[in-house]
């Protein structure tokens, strides 16, 4: 069984890669989504830690929010918050 994952889509492979130094140490990589997006996925393991790395990265890269995937729902992250 696979291990669970959370899946954030960025919007590009270099703000993916960008994403994945921020987690350094997690076990993250960018991957390739169906119909040609990117997103990062991680181990879900440490959770709180993870999206925490996730908000950081919003602001550092100055980006408005990014959906998000855990547990099999979906959610929008700000900068802000998670939204």
């Amino acid at each position: 069984m696979d291990e669970p994952k959370i899946r954030v889509e960025a919007p590009s492979s270099l703000l993916g890669e960008s994403l994945v130094q921020q987690l350094r140490g997690h076990g993250a990589r960018v991957v390739q989504v169906d119909g040609g997006g990117w997103a990062v996925e991680v181990p879900a393991g440490t959770r709180e830690r993870i999206l925490t790395s996730v908000q950081r990265w919003l602001e550092d890269e100055s980006l408005g929010e990014v959906v998000v995937h855990v547990d099999g729902s979906s959610y929008t992250m700000t900068p802000n918050g998670r939204g």
